[in-house]
């Protein structure tokens, strides 16, 4: 039970821990989900849209379609007719009903699926022979299809934003990891090397620009210790250079004060030049 305070402590410190990896892939996720969101959602909008546009296309070749072919079998009220026309276009997957009047406004044919979606598009066209109207006809055009197909697509967009996610954590955290470890870890050799009082250079050099900065500080750290006993040495030498080989300074002044006296004494005390006398004649 003692040791369950320690390690839950132990954890969340780990997690109140920050992670350059972990911020680096948080930033990426970020910009992707800004960024791939945008994209998705336009992708989305404009697929929706193509979907429903086929669709519609489509509604408006069946209602073109119907109102041709019973031009001929409601003028000619061919019940067999139009009831066979009716129960072909009843089958398409699109159709969800199908109904035909006559020129009066009477239902001459009606057809209409069980399993109907709630949201249908409507068409209709007006039935005309030799440019009289004698009948309309009505489509039920079913969206269930293009339900299903936005289901499809949205289900596809999110498992492409989940795979872009995961594949950004993972390649982001191991990459990250993998490119840091080696300009991190010589950071930590050279701390431990100056921590420990070895300023030597450390072996390994950092092509980084971002680490450039502190490579030369660590660098220049290094050196001021290493100058120092240089610099020692240096004044040790010369003074035990200057006890060895003193200076000879100029003349000190009583020793010249005392040559001049000498020289005038010595001036003085020299005998007396003799000079011949003149012989007289």
């Amino acid at each position: 039970m003692t040791d369950n305070p320690a390690k839950a402590s132990a954890g969340s410190r780990r997690l109140r821990q920050r992670s350059i990896s972990r911020n680096l892939s948080l930033a990426l996720l970020s910009i992707l989900i800004l960024v791939e969101g945008i994209l998705l959602i336009f992708v989305y909008q404009r697929e929706s849209a193509v979907m429903l546009h086929q669709i519609e296309v489509r509604a408006d070749d069946y209602i073109t379609n119907l109102g041709q072919v019973l031009a001929i079998p409601i003028w000619n009220f061919d019940e067999e007719q139009f009831e066979k026309i009716g129960s072909g276009f009843a089958t398409y997957e699109l159709v969800d009903g199908i109904t035909i009047y006559d020129d009066t406004g009477r239902v001459i044919f009606h057809s209409a699926r069980r399993t109907a979606s709630k949201d249908s598009l409507q068409r209709s066209a007006v039935v005309i022979y030799n440019g009289q109207a004698i009948g309309r006809a009505e489509l039920s055009v079913s969206l269930a299809s293009y339900r299903r197909g936005l289901i499809w697509l949205q289900k596809t967009l999110v498992m492409v934003l989940a795979g872009s996610f995961a594949v950004i954590l993972i390649v982001t955290g191991i990459s990250l990891r993998v490119l840091m470890r080696k300009p991190l870890g010589i950071l930590d050799q050279r701390m431990d090397r100056i921590a420990h009082g070895d300023f030597e250079d450390t072996p390994g050099s950092i092509d980084y620009r971002e680490l450039a900065g502190i490579t030369r500080r660590f660098g220049q750290m290094a050196a001021r210790p290493r100058s120092r006993p240089a610099k020692k040495r240096r004044r040790t030498s010369t003074a035990s250079s200057r006890r060895k080989f003193p200076i000879e300074s100029g003349p000190k002044p009583h020793c010249a004060a005392a040559k001049s006296v000498t020289g005038i004494s010595s001036r003085r005390t020299s005998p007396a030049r003799t000079y011949p006398s003149p012989t007289v004649a």
